[in-house]
């Protein structure tokens, strides 16, 4: 530090009783010693003492006596310095990943300097890095992606890591430095969830928003839209589905379905699309259970079979009975009104 004894210069002069007066003429570059009166040479700017820049001063000091007239002489003075291990520097850096990059992915490498030529540094990573998001060569400062997990988009926060870097000097001194990585959002497809609905062949299903589209999954919460569908099912049930997923499904004109009786059923398909706000599709399908029901006798009648009829002829019509109920009917009592022309 200032201050500090580096030495003391002597002179001799013949004349007994003699008072030198000290100074420095040249070569103390950086006003890094003053002399005093007795000759001593201390430090007077530490900062202008670096081995690496300067390693020595070759100082010319003068002594002048105080005769009549004043007469002086100069001598070289060399100063060494010797060299001490100085802490190296790390250089702060902000780097960006992909989120899910893969193991070994590299980040970045992280810089740092040292006063001491010929420095080597160890690496390390202090703290800051949640989950073992990252590693660093202990031998390079390249910053790696170690936990794939770690680095999502949707839950993560810039990481803030602490990094040291340790000289190799005696002893060996360490600097940490701030690096800043953020994790880059990248699209991820939305995933649309098959579903599964049951309702009768007689009721259709109602559904309002989301619909189908309530277990399908974005995993960045972009919004989704169905923007297509299968109007009719595989089985001839017709399908509408609404944007926001909600949606409608008739079994009735499907004749497959309206053939079912009691205790039967039938697993119909219908399949659609869904969309994220990313432009990411995915279909699936949905599948409806639809049992038979007792629909009971359905009475139907044609016009005569033979429209001209007389006194004293035969004629006929024919009336259709559709039994939709149990798969035995008895006791089963049909009636229908005779034509106008009989009455």
């Amino acid at each position: 530090p200032n201050g500090s004894a580096v030495g003391t210069v002597t002179a001799s002069d013949p004349d007994a009783g003699t008072i030198l007066t000290w100074s420095i003429q040249s070569g103390n570059a950086g006003g890094a010693f003053a002399i005093g009166a007795g000759g001593q040479i201390t430090v007077a700017n530490v900062a202008a003492l670096d081995f690496e820049t300067t390693p020595s001063f070759t100082l010319a000091v003068r002594a002048t006596d105080n005769g009549a007239p004043a007469l002086f002489d100069e001598e070289s003075v060399t100063v060494t310095l010797t060299n001490v291990n100085e802490a190296p520097t790390v250089t702060a850096a902000a780097f960006s990943i992909p989120e899910n990059s893969p193991n070994g992915s590299a980040v970045g490498t992280v810089a740092a300097s040292d006063p001491d030529a010929g420095s080597a540094f160890t690496w390390s990573i202090q703290s800051g890095n949640t989950d073992g998001a990252f590693a660093i060569g202990a031998g390079s400062g390249h910053l790696t992606v170690a936990n794939p997990a770690a680095l999502d988009f949707e839950s993560a926060v810039p990481f803030a890591l602490v990094v040291r870097a340790t000289d190799n000097g005696a002893p060996a001194l360490f600097a940490e430095g701030m690096v800043t990585v953020t994790v880059a959002n990248v699209e991820e497809p939305v995933t649309a969830v098959a579903d599964a609905r049951s309702t009768d062949e007689d009721t259709p299903l109602v559904e309002p928003d989301p619909g189908v589209a309530g277990n399908d999954v974005d995993p960045d919460g972009l919004a989704l839209v169905v923007t297509a569908f299968d109007a009719t099912s595989v089985l001839g049930a017709t399908v509408s589905v609404a944007p926001g997923g909600g949606f409608t499904y008739d079994p009735r004109p499907s004749a497959a379905l309206q053939a079912l009786r009691v205790g039967e059923s039938l697993s119909d398909t219908f399949s659609y699309t869904v969309t994220d706000a990313g432009a990411t599709s995915s279909a699936a399908t949905v599948t409806v259970e639809v049992a038979g029901v007792d629909a009971g006798l359905v009475l139907s009648k044609e016009a005569l079979v033979d429209g001209t009829v007389a006194v004293g002829t035969s004629f006929a019509f024919r009336l259709t009975v559709l039994n939709e109920g149990p798969g035995v009917a008895t006791g089963v009592v049909v009636e229908d009104p005779l034509p106008p022309l009989l009455v």
